[in-house]
């Protein structure tokens, strides 16, 4: 299975404390809870994690402070299409990942999911629309809140399909 993972207001939320026990405040004001890093991690083995978030190589960085094991250093990283970051920073994001799962092509990634705080934006957009729903997971999250443990114990399902 393939991750998107986004940082901002997904493992970076000012509020995760209302999901998580703990949250520790460190890097430049990020924001996030060790439980749910710890949660993440246990599932390296299983799920490719590919970064999709405008701090592009920053991630691997990123990931490292917050204790990510390998995917601090071995995720890959989408970046725009078009080569340019655009905002909404959403479309970018979802036509790198339409991309990536080789979309146009035939399908040629089963299992898939995309955690992004703007994905809730696509929705009614009917170019998007089969990319934020069918064989994919892509939660609605919160960006004040993040990931929750709902939403990982969720993708653990997906993953064991």
């Amino acid at each position: 299975m393939i991750l998107y993972l986004e940082v901002d207001g997904v493992l970076s939320a000012g509020r995760c404390y209302k999901a998580w026990p703990e949250v520790v405040l460190e890097l430049d004001g990020l924001c996030w809870s060790p439980s749910m890093i710890g949660h993440l991690i246990s599932l390296q083995d299983r799920v490719e994690l590919v970064w999709v978030s405008r701090y592009g190589g920053l991630c691997s960085m990123i990931a490292r402070e917050m204790g990510m094991g390998k995917w601090g250093s071995d995720a890959r990283v989408l970046t725009p299409v078009s080569g340019e970051y655009t905002e909404p920073s959403i479309y970018w994001k979802a036509e790198a990942i339409w991309s990536d799962l080789g979309r146009g092509l035939g399908s040629r990634i089963d299992r898939w999911s995309w955690f992004d705080a703007g994905v809730g934006d696509l929705r009614g957009i009917r170019d998007y629309a089969d990319l934020v729903r069918g064989n994919g997971y892509v939660p609605e999250i919160s960006k004040d809140i993040g990931i929750t443990p709902e939403n990982l114990i969720t993708l653990e399902l997906q993953i064991e399909v």
